[in-house]
């Protein structure tokens, strides 16, 4: 497809932009399923004549793929129950779940929680969780009723039908590691990782291994991960609020991460971003909330190679580019959200960040969007 626009050109933060092949990718899977991509785009605020008329290496804000994988699975559970992709992450179920977790004090209580969710909702939710102790090793058994998901997720003209099982299970362990990695602060330390399923091929599980930091073994009896039983202790440190901004931006919040960053500071960027509009916790509240003194969160950003004005500052990037793309706001009114005492202010901020003013990074991001 010919298309005479350039390529967005920006010095930093290029993990808030994909290449338009990617949505091509996620709507051909939309329309395999036989939903309908022209309301699932325009709800997430895409107009799918300007996508087809668009280059597959032509770039857009990332958040918009968030959005449109989040229409799509509320599509596919509206016509079923069971979305078996992540662990049905974007589901009414997985909210629902989150919801009775974030009051849990610790990852044990958390994990035992989710278990009884699970056994609660497993009838219709096709996903059930159990954690297992046996001496130093705790383990967290998945477990999902794959036939329950074929009617809509996995015709067979789709070309990857053959891997619905395998992807389907690793990407529910993905899902579960990320998100209690994210509940305690800082990434578990996975020693086994098994697929009760046939491997898809060996870049795939290179892919896995890599995640997971460690072997991961196909063909198993179960589906799990282990780690220390001892980090079954970790404290939850995330609150509704942050839990709040991770359900509406999870896709999107998954494709800004670094995977090499240090789990202090995923910690405080998801603190941060899940505060109160216009409530920019101090250092001191983040340290409390992180139950660690203020020395010893000062000594472990200077181990990650980073300060809290850095990350401050790299979330202030994030939001003003959600707040660019997706709301009505004046660009004062955005400064204001954001904590600058003047508009100029916040330009100049937004230039050093991207490369663009404010906007034209709004120009660049509605080259896609409905007019």
């Amino acid at each position: 497809m010919a298309d005479s626009r350039k390529k967005t050109s920006r010095s930093r933060a290029p993990e808030y932009f994909l290449p338009v092949a990617k949505l091509y990718q996620l709507l051909d899977y939309i329309q395999v399923t036989d939903l309908d991509a022209k309301q699932l785009c325009a709800n997430a605020g895409l107009d799918i004549t300007k996508l087809a008329n668009s280059s597959p290496d032509q770039e857009f804000p990332a958040i918009y793929y968030s959005n449109l994988y989040l229409e799509a699975v509320k599509a596919m559970e509206a016509r079923h129950p069971v979305v078996p992709w992540a662990a049905g992450m974007g589901t009414e179920v997985f909210r629902m779940l989150w919801c009775t977790i974030i009051h849990c004090k610790t990852l044990e209580e958390a994990l035992k929680r989710a278990e009884e969710f699970h056994h609660a909702v497993q009838r219709f939710s096709g996903h059930q969780l159990s954690l297992h102790q046996k001496g130093d090793l705790a383990t967290v058994e998945y477990r999902l009723d794959i036939a329950m998901a074929l009617p809509i997720c996995a015709p067979p003209e789709w070309e990857r039908a053959l891997f619905l099982d395998a992807v389907a299970q690793s990407s529910g362990l993905r899902t579960w590691c990320s998100m209690l990695g994210w509940l305690v602060g800082r990434s578990l330390d996975i020693s086994e990782v098994k697929v009760a399923a046939p491997p898809v091929s060996d870049e795939y599980r290179t892919m896995l291994e890599q995640h997971f930091n460690c072997p991961v073994e196909f063909g198993a009896e179960t589906t799990s991960l282990s780690f220390p039983a001892n980090q079954l202790e970790l404290r939850v440190v995330q609150t509704p609020y942050s839990l709040e901004h991770l359900l509406g931006h999870a896709v999107y919040q998954y494709w800004m991460e670094d995977p090499n960053s240090g789990s202090t500071t995923l910690a405080i960027r998801s603190l941060i971003r899940g505060a109160p509009e216009g409530q920019m916790p101090s250092f001191e509240q983040v340290a409390d909330r992180l139950h660690m003194s203020t020395s010893t969160l000062r000594r472990r950003l200077m181990e990650e190679n980073t300060t809290y004005q850095q990350l401050k500052d790299e979330c202030r990037e994030a939001a003003a580019i959600e707040y660019l793309v997706q709301r009505q706001l004046k660009i004062h009114e955005i400064a204001t959200l954001l904590g600058f005492s003047e508009a100029a202010s916040f330009v100049r901020s937004f230039r050093n960040w991207t490369g663009m003013s404010p906007k034209e990074y709004r120009d660049a991001a509605l080259e896609l969007a409905i007019s």
